[in-house]
C-alpha cells in the first residue's frame, strides 16, 4: 500500500503529516485482544484491524474537520503497491547463453 498526500488538500484542511501518520498507525492495529484459558492450553485471541488493501485505508479518518471527518482518500491517493518501488531485478537462466 502505497499513500500519496497531496500538500495543497492537507494545507487547505489544516491537517499535517504527523495527523496523517497517526491515524494511519492507529487504524491499522493487529493487537492481543484477550486469553482464553482451558484445562490444558491457553490461546491468545487477537483483533485483527489488520487493513490489507488500498481500499480499505482509502476510507480511514485522518481527522475531523468543522464536525465532519477526512479521510485518508480526501487528502491523497492511495494505491496498492508494494513498500519499495524504486528497485528492480532481472534473473537469466543458464538456457538463455551462447552455446548452452
Amino acid at each position: 500500500m502505497r499513500v500519496q498526500l497531496d500538500p495543497r488538500r492537507l494545507a487547505s484542511k489544516q491537517i499535517g503529516i504527523d495527523e496523517v501518520s497517526s491515524a494511519i498507525d492507529q487504524g491499522n492495529v493487529n493487537l492481543p485482544a484477550g486469553t482464553l484459558w482451558g484445562a490444558e492450553k491457553a490461546l491468545t485471541l487477537r483483533a485483527s484491524g489488520q487493513l490489507s488493501d488500498a481500499a480499505g485505508f482509502r476510507s480511514l479518518i485522518v481527522a475531523y474537520r468543522g464536525g465532519a471527518p477526512v479521510r485518508l482518500d480526501d487528502v491523497g491517493l492511495v494505491l496498492d503497491s508494494v513498500q519499495n518501488d524504486k528497485t528492480a531485478a532481472w534473473f537469466t537462466t543458464g538456457a538463455s547463453r551462447a552455446g548452452a
